[in-house]
């Protein structure tokens, strides 16, 4: 993203030239955030209709979004001149905006904040190709965001095609993350392995991608840590881990860590470890792990009875991978249903 105005930018002359060298780049995105009328951006006025002509001709055409007041007032007639955001697309055929969404009301700068967001999200992070589909996600976005002002949603208008298609820019795609445990059944007192697998199956690189893995109060503070690159930090505070790198296209990485199951659990249930990762443009994937816990309770009932064991005992001499093999009854988490888990039961008999 470039600001504009920036530093180099003192006076309304430099300003024109400034927003004129950003079209003639070939941006795929403008806009202006401020005051508006009509005709013209800022209170200058800053940026003019007539302008447009400044411009070189050009085969490259960005989308333009104003969120300031009244510059897609269409209805707006005066000694012939077009509003600002019509005349970006219909002034000239070679230079200006191949779309353009402008507002036709008084706006305030919050309402125009959160309509921008979803404009941004809508194209960047949700990367919805055509105009028009990205115009109705945007305003859907601004009537889940925030009850008021919703004239807002009536009033940003689009000049141009709906059905143009953005050309949007290369991107890393994180959706295919993937976090698992070693095992879906546990003892308490038993570790637990965790990993997640990070890998960019998108056509451009992540930089700075983020990791967040929030551990549960079951699991104790990790005693093993692992990343393929950079490194993977504990935070006991919040209990959680992080990690952040760069992540190419079609590259890997893995982290991981081990944890100690909770020695004082001895009810049926599971815990979960959650995982978020946040790519460059800020897509998240949210990412779950579930382990169930292997306790001599078998049957879920608030008590160990006869029941229980003999459960445990139909299940002796089983082994992973065969149909009597079930992990809920492996109470020592060694693969095999043998006297040893029987004896586990047994000895906490009520």
């Amino acid at each position: 993203p470039v600001l504009c105005p920036d530093s180099d930018v003192n006076t309304q002359g430099d300003f024109n030239v400034a927003v004129q060298g950003a079209f003639n780049q070939g941006a795929l995105y403008l806009q202006w955030m401020g005051h508006g009328n009509p005709v013209h951006w800022g209170g200058g006025p800053d940026f003019r209709y007539d302008h447009i002509d400044g411009m070189q001709a050009n085969t490259r055409w960005p989308v333009t979004g104003h969120y300031a007041c009244n510059t897609g007032w269409f209805v707006y007639l005066d000694n012939g001149r077009q509003t600002l955001g019509e005349s970006f697309v219909v002034r000239y055929g070679d230079r200006g905006s191949v779309a353009d969404l402008a507002g036709a009301g008084l706006h305030t700068r919050s309402s125009m904040w959160t309509y921008d967001q979803g404009v941004v999200k809508s194209m960047f992070q949700d990367r919805i190709e055509r105009v028009g589909d990205m115009v109705n996600a945007s305003k859907l976005h601004y009537f889940g965001a925030t009850p008021t002002y919703h004239d807002v949603i009536d009033t940003m208008t689009l000049f141009g095609d709906p059905a143009t298609r953005l050309r949007l820019p290369a991107a890393p795609d994180l959706s295919g993350a993937m976090l698992q445990t070693h095992r879906n059944w546990l003892p308490p007192a038993q570790p637990v392995t965790v990993t997640m697998t990070l890998s960019n199956s998108g056509n451009a690189p992540s930089i700075g991608t983020s990791v967040t893995m929030t551990l549960p109060t079951e699991l104790a503070a990790p005693h093993w840590l692992s990343a393929t690159t950079s490194s993977l930090v504990y935070h006991p505070d919040s209990h959680e881990l992080h990690w952040s790198g760069d992540l190419a296209p079609a590259a890997q990485e893995v982290l991981a860590f081990a944890s100690i199951i909770s020695p004082t659990l001895t009810s049926c249930g599971q815990f979960d470890i959650q995982g978020t990762v946040t790519d460059e443009l800020l897509v998240t994937t949210q990412l779950s792990a579930t382990v169930n816990l292997a306790v001599p309770d078998v049957t879920c009932d608030g008590l160990v009875d006869i029941v229980d064991i003999q459960q445990v005992a139909g299940r002796w001499g089983s082994l992973t991978g065969d149909g009597l093999y079930e992990p809920r009854y492996d109470l020592d988490a060694d693969d095999q249903i043998t006297v040893m888990d029987v004896i586990a039961a047994a000895q906490v008999w009520q």
